[in-house]
């Protein structure tokens, strides 16, 4: 048979086998290959804002009724598994457990000290502010100490001191102590148990052109009296000391303004002089002049001492707070808003929480427009700031006590005047902030200081402050530094400043070196006055309005001694 040939001229290609024809003929089809099962969706808890009765029902926690993330610090909760880690739930609010970073107390458990939470600090470790303190304790320069009532072994436990074991005030002449420290009255000492007044040592203070002294109790004052703050009843200048009128002989406390003067008699406060400003405190707010002592409303007993600036007093009292009054408001240093700046207000802490406590000394500089207290051994001041006097680092006017930066503790004297402040620490130094064209500030410069400038290393241990000029206690003697043109530094001095005279460093006061006996100075507009432990008193300088009170008008570069004294 001849084979088919295509019309390409190729042989037919044999047929293609379709797959059911493939291997057994007789064999049914194959049945598709089965599909894999599929998984069924997962089951998620609801969303954020879905309402819920567990915390189980939600991705993180359930909340007043609500799915919502896990609560931050300050975060509303249910409970401590609604907060992030770290934080309990506390009254429904989390709250960092000891430990956990913080800015303020209520970020806290318990409290936040340092940046960290953590437990209330006990007697006599670190705190921020007296919430941080167990009960019965005050937050002091940075430390907890006990108020008075609280058991204590040493007097470093206590706002003010320990006495028979319990944190008290400082106690007054006859009353039981257990050392010198104890004693308010400066002088007194603690032989056996009882603070006693030692031979009396003359005390005095100075103003801008005029002086007073306390020697056995009795008030006597001289040189200016324009304003009447002489207290005598006149406004007649006095060349020698005259009596304060209607004052007696239990006078204990002096201070003098630009034109007025206050004192404590038996524990109650009196002022005198001109009465603008309210410097007075007695809460009258006519008449130019009190010429004779008058009444400090709500001052009538439990004061320790008086200080006094231009236009404001203070008083500290026994339970080692203090009030002010006068002006400008904030030289009082309690705050911003002040109801009556006429009569006493007590000094806020600087978190304004309560009362500035602990403090051992007031000042107001007889020219000054600003305030400071020691308190715990630290240093603040507030009021006005134009030259960095309060030396927080700024010019800005405080209206509560500022802690001078580098002096939070060892602090034992402070003066002031106009623009500038001094301090004495218990290493015998000295450092001064503030206003410098005079070289007040004893530094080698005339360069103003918004930061303590050091001037003497060591050995000084009390600290008086002219307008321009100021002096410190060494070994007995005295060292002045400042303007001179008045001979009140009690030196020659061989730098100028302002084109008069002056010292930039500290020089002896010629007649008086070491040894001398010399125990407290007073500063005034130009002139300085020393007392000494043998009960006597010596001035120098201007004497144009008999500031002396050696009955001349003449100045003198050499101590002389005023009638009587």
């Amino acid at each position: 048979m001849t084979a088919c040939v295509s019309r390409a001229g190729f042989e037919n290609p044999q047929p293609i086998a379709l797959a059911a024809e493939v291997g057994d003929p007789g064999a049914p089809p194959a049945s598709p290959a089965p599909l894999a099962p599929t998984a069924p969706p997962p089951v998620l808890p609801p969303p954020a804002s879905t309402s819920c009765v567990a915390n189980a029902e939600c991705v993180a926690a359930c909340i007043a009724g609500v799915c919502q993330p896990f609560s931050a610090t300050n975060g509303p909760c249910d409970d401590t598994l609604d907060c992030v880690a770290g934080n309990q739930c506390v009254a429904s609010v989390c709250l960092g457990v000891t430990g956990q970073s913080c800015a303020q107390n209520s970020a806290c458990v318990v409290t936040c000290i340092g940046g960290s939470c953590a437990p209330l600090a006990a007697n006599g470790a670190a705190c921020d502010d007296t919430l941080d303190c167990v009960a019965g304790n005050q937050c002091i320069a940075g430390v907890c100490l006990g108020d008075t009532g609280q058991s204590c072994a040493q007097n470093s436990a206590c706002v003010v001191t320990c006495i028979g074991g319990s944190c008290a005030p400082l106690a007054a002449s006859g009353a039981p102590c257990d050392d010198n420290a104890d004693c308010a009255v400066g002088g007194d000492t603690c032989p056996a148990g009882v603070c006693v007044a030692v031979a009396p040592t003359v005390i005095a203070a100075a103003g801008p052109l005029h002086t007073s002294a306390i020697a056995g109790g009795v008030l006597k004052a001289w040189g200016d009296n324009a304003g009447g703050q002489l207290g005598d009843g006149t406004t007649t200048d006095r060349l020698a000391p005259t009596a304060v009128t209607g004052m007696g002989s239990s006078v204990t406390s002096v201070a003098m303004g630009e034109f007025h003067a206050c004192a404590v008699r038996a524990g109650g406060v009196t002022c005198w002089g001109v009465r603008s400003g309210g410097r007075l405190g007695d809460g009258v707010t006519t008449g130019l002049y009190a010429l004779a002592p008058v009444q400090v409303s709500g001052l009538a007993s439990g004061a320790v001492a008086v200080a006094a600036g231009y236009y404001h007093s203070c008083a500290l009292l026994g339970d080692a707070t203090a009030s002010c009054w006068g002006f400008p408001t904030s030289a009082i240093g309690a705050g911003t808003v002040v109801a009556n700046t006429n009569v006493p207000n007590l000094v806020r802490n600087p978190t304004d929480t309560g009362s500035l406590a602990g403090i051992t000394k007031i000042v107001g500089g007889q020219s000054g427009y600003h305030t400071c207290a020691i308190a715990g051994g630290a240093l603040y001041c507030w009021g006005d700031n134009q030259t960095g006097a309060l030396g927080d680092g700024t010019t800005t006017e405080r209206f509560l006590p500022q802690l001078v930066s580098g002096l939070a503790s060892g602090v034992v004297d402070v003066a002031l005047n106009f623009g500038y402040t001094c301090a004495v620490l218990g290493t015998g130094a000295v450092r001064c902030i503030g206003s410098n064209a005079w070289g007040q500030l004893g530094d080698g410069t005339t360069t103003d200081r918004l930061w303590s400038a050091l001037g003497l290393v060591s050995g000084a241990s009390g600290v008086a402050t002219g307008a321009s000029h100021a002096c410190v206690i060494v070994a007995g003697g005295v060292k002045c530094w400042g303007a001179n043109s008045s001979n009140q530094l009690g030196a020659a001095s061989s730098d100028l400043c302002m084109g008069l005279p002056c010292s930039r460093s500290p020089v002896a006061v010629t007649a008086l070196p070491a040894g001398s006996g010399v125990v407290a100075l007073v500063a005034g507009g130009g002139h300085t006055c020393a007392s000494f432990a043998s009960g006597t008193l010596k001035c120098w300088g201007a004497n144009s309005n008999g500031e002396l009170g050696n009955g001349t008008t003449s100045a003198t570069g050499t101590p002389v001694t005023p009638v009587g004294y």
